[in-house]
Parts: C-alpha cells; structure tokens; sequence
C-alpha cells in the first residue's frame, strides 16, 4: 500500500513539473528608451568670480599732475565675486547616437559685486582716497550647444554665444579724513545694459528618460563700463573710471524634458 501512495505522489509530482515547464516565461521589462531631443526646462545656481576685472583711472588734462605724482591710482583691481540662480531652457536635437546639438537660453539673478580702495602717500600732497565699486545683479546668455555622447545617458557639450547683463559702476576720490563735500570730493557712477559673449562647456547626465543634471563653466565677458565726473565748484577737474565686466561661472542645474 505504502509502494502504491509513493508511486502515486511521484507521478503526481512529475505532471507537475512538465505543465510547469510547458507555461510561458513572463518577458522581462523593456529597457527604458533614452533620447536627448526634445524641448526642456530647468534650474540652476552656482558661483561667480573674477581675477582679471579691473577699474581704470583716467582724467581731464587739469587732473595730470595727480596721476603723475601718484596722488590718483591709475588701476585698482576690484575682481567681483558672488552666488547666482536661475532659470534655463533650450532644445536638443539628437542627430545619432554619438552627437546632439540644441539652442539654450538663459536668466541669472546675482551679488556679483566688490570694491577697491587706495591712498596713496607721496608727501608731496594732501593723500587722497580713492574707492571703485562694480555689480551686477542679473544676466544672461544665448547660446549654441553642440555635444558627443560618451554614453546613451552621458553628455560631454561646448558651448558658445551672446551673453547680456546689468553693469554698474560708481567711483569717489576725496581728500583723505574729510567728508564728501563739494569742495573735497569727486564722485560719480553709472548703470548700464552691456553685450558680449559666453562661453564654455559641461557635462549632462540624463538620470531617467525625462531628468538631466548638469555640471557646467563658463566665461562671460561684457566688456567695460565707463563713468565721468567732476566736482561740480571745479568742472576742469573731470575723473574717469572705467569697470571691465569678465567673469567665470560655475553651476550646477536639473532639466525636465517635455
């Protein structure tokens, strides 16, 4: 009887295994489609500076023996620095699978900002100080991007194109511990909207079909901003500062891809 129940429950157990083996196997997920075209959206902060932003003295032929004696700077090296966010969107066209090239866009609110100041002693005049501020607190790029896929999801780009943004520059030179009075002082400044241009690179790493983020550098030049003034009792005694605007940028963003 026992030989019987153990024959049985053998057979059974075979039967199982071959209608086991005859069902169909369940197929795997497909693997998620990744393309680079297509219009996106996104935000970005990061960090600028500069260390070759620059003010530059100059003046009217009354004020020559001041820079030649050295009683007025000809240059003080003001370098800006300061945090920066904003928004970017573009479009990417994916022309194979190694190289994609697309448009972009984009607009910074920032503290790019610093001052320089100098009193220079030469003995052979009351010492004068001398203080150049520049800021800017927006800007913006156009720019074209052309990139080589290192992988489907990893993007090495160079970019380059016109860069825009908000230049201010302000000066003041009086005679050192006096206050700025109209008999001491010559000051001035000036707030302006300057082109140039951008460029750089980066790399963008798409973390699902529709998610990107990028690490990227540029350099953006706007070129200088000028400002004269004089004293209003001595109009001869006319003072120019002129602000170069180049600064290096770096950031991070996150793009959503529609």
């Amino acid at each position: 009887m026992k030989k019987l129940m153990l024959a049985g429950a053998m057979a059974f157990a075979m039967v199982g295994i071959a209608q086991a083996a005859d069902m169909p196997l369940k197929a795997p997920p497909p693997a998620p489609v990744y393309s680079w075209t297509g219009w996106y959206l996104g935000v970005n902060f990061g960090d600028s500076w500069s260390s070759d932003s620059s003010t530059t003295y100059s003046g009217s032929p009354a004020l020559a023996p001041f820079f030649t004696f050295g009683i007025l700077p000809t240059t003080l090296g003001t370098n800006p620095h300061g945090l920066f966010g904003g928004l970017q969107t573009g479009y990417n066209w994916q022309l194979s699978s190694a190289w994609v090239i697309g448009a972009e866009t984009d607009i910074q609110f920032s503290r790019y900002q610093s001052s320089a100041s100098v009193t220079p002693v030469t003995g052979l005049f009351p010492p004068v100080t001398s203080q150049a501020i520049q800021q800017s607190t927006w800007f913006g790029t156009l720019r074209a991007r052309l990139g080589f896929l290192v992988t489907p999801t990893v993007l090495l780009y160079g970019t380059g194109g016109l860069a825009y943004g908000q230049a201010d520059t302000s000066f003041n030179s009086e005679f050192s511990g006096t206050s700025c009075g109209p008999f001491t002082c010559i000051t001035g400044d000036s707030s302006s909207i300057k082109t140039g241009w951008a460029g750089g690179g980066g790399v963008e790493w798409m973390l699902a079909p529709h998610w990107t983020l990028r690490a990227e550098y540029l350099y953006l030049d706007l070129g200088s901003n000028t400002v004269t003034a004089a004293n209003p009792f001595a109009p001869a005694f006319a003072l120019t500062a002129s602000s170069t605007f180049k600064e290096s940028i770096a950031r991070a963003a996150i793009n959503f891809g529609f």
